[in-house]
């Protein structure tokens, strides 16, 4: 598998991980980040700990990727979603309660893993047929982010807004002093 041969070398930090020889990256770094598809679409019960790390996964990949735009390290969050490993019975289920439609060989789930990274993606979701969908769902979310920390609560909780007190102003001076 040309995924394990890219990615078994031994390591002195286990988050930058250099690209073997003959790549087309020789020289740059990366970070790789591997999360399960679901949790970022869905809530399930008593797996709130699987989901919380694997939605950490993908919040720290796209906060390094900014922090290190101007390095030459790569960042790349994987989404895979159910790959046919020995998880799922280290996990007490048996992987044949899956549907075989929507279980992933491991080796293909890696080599399009590394195919993403080649082709310079900073979400990688191996089983994805149109990179448009993701696109869309990340533009909505990038159109949230101005509107997530404002001022004031959003008109439809009917909440009346104070009329902010000037710093410096006499009635400021008075907040602080009572």
């Amino acid at each position: 598998m040309r995924a394990w041969r890219r990615l078994r070398s031994p390591l002195a930090d286990p988050w930058l991980t250099p690209l073997q020889p003959g790549s087309s990256s020789v020289g740059e770094r990366y970070v790789q980040g591997l999360r399960r598809l679901p949790p970022l679409f869905e809530r399930r019960n008593h797996v709130c700990v699987y989901g919380s790390t694997k939605a950490f996964v993908s919040a720290f990949s796209l906060s390094l990727h900014k922090e290190l735009a101007a390095s030459k390290v790569r960042v790349q969050a994987v989404l895979p979603g159910a790959t046919a490993t020995d998880f799922w019975e280290v996990a007490g289920t048996s992987l044949e309660r899956l549907p075989s439609r929507i279980v992933m060989k491991a080796e293909d789930m890696g080599d399009a893993a590394l195919a993403g990274l080649d082709q310079g993606e900073l979400v990688t979701i191996p089983s994805l047929p149109d990179i448009s969908d993701w696109e869309t769902y990340e533009a909505a979310r990038q159109r949230l982010m101005p509107k997530l920390s404002l001022s004031a609560p959003a008109l439809r909780y009917g909440v009346a807004v104070a009329k902010p007190v000037p710093a410096g102003s006499r009635e400021y001076e008075a907040m602080l002093n009572t």
